[in-house]
């Protein structure tokens, strides 16, 4: 299940140009900022993950300390979802 969200990942980052096609699958463990996200970057995440797994963020874990890596997302995802 891990690997299939982290794909599913990938692909949103692909699906609003956060990432280059280049990019096949993210790294769970390599920081945000490594693969140059910004706040906008973030926010277009978390609205693609809202939109994709039905549900909504939290408000207090709307910040970028919360997921400093791809990985924190998963989880996040994981924990919501089960």
């Amino acid at each position: 299940m891990r690997d299939k969200i982290l794909f599913e990942i990938t692909q949103l980052c692909h699906k609003y140009s956060i990432i280059s096609e280049e990019e096949k699958c993210l790294d769970a463990l390599k920081r945000l900022e490594d693969y140059g996200f910004n706040s906008v970057d973030f926010l277009k995440l978390i609205a693609g993950i809202e939109e994709t797994y039905g549900f909504d963020f939290e408000d207090e874990d709307l910040v970028p300390e919360r997921f400093k890596t791809i990985g924190d997302f998963v989880d996040y995802i994981l924990v919501r979802i089960n």
